[in-house]
This record gives structure tokens, C-alpha cells and sequence, in this order.
């Protein structure tokens, strides 16, 4: 899609794209102002897609033509219901695991994001990758070293943080784009 076309489909979904942006942000907000419950409902709500993607891949593991593929993916989606119903059963426990998940993942993409900064030097920006290799794995190591206590607010927290940059991002495209298409070209 070239740049015109672009600002063209901005300029005719301003609307839909404001009030995108003032849903993410308000609900981010809410979620920033109650982490605990975002946090919450982050892990029933991903407790209950893993156990209907599980129930649908049980369903579908019967059209297998033959036995082996049937069994493998029946085996998966067993697996997902199971879990999927740990985490509806037992809240605060999958909590405490997506949390551990989250730190183990910080730590993890902070030394890939070292390794891949000293890959860039002497390229500008190699340092900028590297402070946020460490910025990563600072976080991952407070967030796994507050266990279980970061674990109650640290993904509603999180989770909203996302959803208010996602608005203002999306806010701020709405408004360079009218910028943008409110000056004419010159040729």
C-alpha cells in the first residue's frame, strides 16, 4: 500500500480510529487503576481460550484419516482443555505461572537483545539495543523476585500499559495523517 492510499484509508476510518483510541486508552486506564483485576481477568480469560481451542481440537482430531494424526492431535487438544480448566479451577495459581512465564520470558529476551546489540556494533543505535537487553532482564529479575506478590497486579499492569500506548498510537496516526492530507503536495 503506497503512502496516498494509506492516509486515504486513515482519513476515511477517523472515526472508527478515534474511538479505538479512546477505548484502549480508558480501558487501559481501568486496567492500570485496577491491576489486580485486569490481572485476574487476563488469566481466566486465557484459561478459557485454551480450553474451547482445546474442546474444538478434540472435535476436530475425529476427521484425521487415519489413526496416528488422530491420536496426536486429540493428545493436544486434551492437553489444552486440561490446562485451560487448571487455570478456570485454580485462578491464582495460574496466575503465579503466567507471571513466572513472564519474568523467565524478560530475563530470556534481555541477554537475546544484549547478544544482538553487540552483533550490531559499530551500526548506530547497537547501544540502545543493549540497555534494553538490560532494561528486560531487570525487569524479568524484580518481577520473578516479588513473587507471589507481583504476581496479583504485575499482567493487569501490563496489560493495561499496552492497551493505553496502543491508543495513543493510534490516536497520534489520526491525527498526523489529517496533518498530512490537510497539506497539499507540491509538485
Amino acid at each position: 500500500m503506497n503512502r496516498e492510499d494509506f492516509l486515504q484509508m486513515i482519513e476515511e476510518n477517523r472515526v472508527w480510529l478515534t474511538v479505538l483510541s479512546v477505548v484502549l486508552i480508558l480501558t487501559g486506564a481501568a486496567a492500570i487503576a485496577l491491576p489486580h483485576l485486569a490481572t485476574l481477568s487476563a488469566e481466566l480469560m486465557f484459561g478459557a481460550c485454551l480450553a474451547v481451542a482445546g474442546v474444538v481440537q478434540v472435535i476436530q482430531a475425529f476427521s484425521a484419516q487415519s489413526w496416528r494424526p488422530m491420536l496426536l492431535q486429540l493428545a493436544i487438544g486434551i492437553l489444552y482443555v486440561a490446562c485451560g480448566a487448571l487455570l478456570l479451577a485454580n485462578p491464582i495459581v495460574g496466575v503465579i505461572a503466567l507471571t513466572v512465564a513472564l519474568a523467565a520470558t524478560f530475563v530470556v529476551e534481555g541477554v537475546l537483545r544484549i547478544v544482538f546489540g553487540f552483533n550490531l556494533r559499530p551500526n548506530d543505535g547497537w547501544i540502545l539495543i543493549i540497555v534494553s537487553g538490560v532494561v528486560a532482564i531487570i525487569a524479568g529479575v524484580m518481577i520473578g523476585a516479588g513473587l507471589p506478590a507481583t504476581a496479583l497486579w504485575v499482567i493487569g499492569m501490563l496489560v493495561g500499559v499496552n492497551m493505553v500506548m496502543s491508543g495513543v498510537a493510534f490516536l497520534m496516526l489520526t491525527f498526523t495523517a489529517k496533518d498530512e492530507t490537510a497539506v497539499p503536495a507540491t509538485s
